[in-house]
């Protein structure tokens, strides 16, 4: 099992981003990840750099993500225990062909 800790993860975003605000006003983002190694991986990000991966990011870009890994446990309707593993992204880099072509967010 992954636990907390910096994540440094590169892959292609498969949906488009989802931007929503919190009750409080905060802007967060969420993307999904295909990684080789990992599988699919959701990517959060929040104010600044959530509006920004919002309107940069596309479904298909290839992305480099910097951040921290987490994991969260709840339970389901059905009562049944389940974990999501993520990152809360720090900065991500929009590649194309390996070279990196934008950078949103800083480390």
């Amino acid at each position: 099992m992954i636990k907390d800790g910096n994540a440094h993860v590169a892959g292609k975003v498969r949906f488009m981003p989802e931007m929503r605000f919190t009750a409080s006003g905060k802007a967060v983002t969420e993307i999904k990840v295909w990684n080789e190694d990992e599988g699919l991986i959701k990517v959060t990000a929040w104010e600044s750099l959530a509006e920004a991966l919002n309107q940069e990011v596309s479904s298909g870009d290839e992305v480099s993500i910097i951040g921290k890994w987490y994991t969260r446990t709840y339970e389901d309707q059905y009562h049944e225990e389940k974990t999501v593993i993520g990152i809360t992204a720090r900065r991500i880099m929009i590649r194309d062909k390996g070279q990196i072509v934008k950078e949103v967010g800083k480390e």
